[in-house]
């Protein structure tokens, strides 16, 4: 079992992954191979919560049926400037444990933080993120390459395009 939390733990009672702490302090994440009867980190020999301070309290995370976790966050969206980043990571579950394998840029220069951030793995393999983009709108994209690259989806929010017919005379 895997839980991740945003939360501010003491030094010494968490293993940091990360060198540096973005906005927030990231997130902490631990797991339990004994059905929860005790806690540590990401594999059986850690006793110590893993810190990612890389990854963004504003996102939210989602699981898969393999066990990987996904989150979509951003970067620096506290600041209220404009033009940030959005990013996927991952947490794959290996079998023996959870390592951070993936980092990737979804989209680029946002301009107000979203309120809403999901992931989803289709049984095909595709990726699927989907983000409010803060102003009562919807953007998503997809990967097929476990997400090193994202395609943007048609805009379902759009009107369909108006087609006139040429009859030829």
């Amino acid at each position: 079992m895997l839980v991740v939390f945003k939360a501010f733990l003491p030094r010494g009672k968490v293993r940091r992954a990360t060198k540096h702490i973005c906005e927030g302090g990231g997130i902490v994440a631990l797991a339990s191979f004994d059905g929860g009867k005790t806690w540590g980190g990401l594999t059986p020999k850690e006793k110590l919560p893993v810190l990612f301070g890389n990854w963004y309290w504003r996102a939210f995370a989602c699981s898969d049926a393999s066990g990987d976790l996904y989150q979509i966050g951003t970067e620096n969206c506290c600041s209220y400037h404009e033009g940030y980043d959005v990013y996927m990571r991952r947490l794959a579950f290996t079998g023996d444990g959870w390592v951070e394998d993936r980092c990737a840029i979804i989209d680029q220069n946002l301009q107000k933080c979203p309120s809403v951030s999901r992931v989803l793995r289709l049984a095909s393999g595709r990726l699927w993120a989907a983000w409010t983009d803060g102003w009562g709108g919807c953007v998503a994209k997809y990967s097929d390459d476990d997400g090193f690259t994202w395609a943007p989806c048609k805009d379902a929010s759009l009107p369909p395009p108006v087609v006139e017919a040429s009859w030829g005379r």
